[in-house]
């Protein structure tokens, strides 16, 4: 594995906690996890962390469970502006950091524990048709579609601080991370922002 399972964990304790204080909902948050997570990885492991765009789908139990981010076009299902998913994409390894809320899109007894989503891209399938069991993937990066939807997102200075307030909140384990953080809002109302008890075991 390129990060722990207990280093994975705590990376999406602290995007989760970050999203959910400026009223986000974790389970459609794929921009913010990816974005965040990619930073951290960056500035705690100085791996070249990229950011990817575009149609991915995920094979999670039996009975045809296929969760799928992207949309059905003239040249066939794609990502698009409404259906597109972020994951994260360092030394031949790809990362999911909004996988374990998978259970909250798509509930079936096989997404009814958080799961990690980390494997190396030479396991992902060439087609979604491919996928046959539980942690099969296929992932398609669009480069025109990521810079249309992330490019503004990155540049606008309220992303980069809560980048910024992740990666300064996040610490490696076993080292001790504090359980919450302050915030402040618009109001400049200070507010706390509490680490998500949310404890992944298993993997996809």
């Amino acid at each position: 594995m390129l990060i722990k399972m207990k280093e994975y964990e705590r990376i999406f304790q602290v995007v989760s906690a970050v999203v959910e204080s400026e009223e986000g909902n974790s389970a459609h948050a794929c921009i913010q996890f990816s974005l965040f997570g990619a930073n951290i990885l960056v500035d705690h492991y100085g791996l070249e962390a990229k950011v990817r765009c575009g149609l991915a789908t995920y094979y999670l139990g039996d009975d045809d469970h296929v969760l799928c981010f992207g949309e059905e076009t003239a040249q066939g299902i794609a990502g698009t502006q409404k259906g597109f998913h972020c994951w994260v994409e360092a030394n031949g390894w790809i990362l999911d950091f909004m996988a374990p809320k998978f259970g909250d899109l798509m509930k079936t007894e096989f997404t009814a524990t958080p799961r990690m989503f980390q494997r190396k891209k030479s396991e992902m399938k060439e087609h979604p048709n491919d996928m046959a069991k539980t942690g099969d993937f296929f992932l398609h990066h669009d480069q025109d579609l990521a810079d249309a939807i992330l490019t503004p997102i990155c540049e606008h200075l309220g992303m980069q601080d809560l980048a910024g307030l992740c990666s300064q909140w996040f610490k490696k384990p076993p080292k001790k991370i504090l359980p919450s953080v302050a915030t402040m809002d618009q109001n400049c109302k200070i507010r706390p922002v509490n680490l998500k008890p949310v404890f992944i075991k298993t993997k996809w």
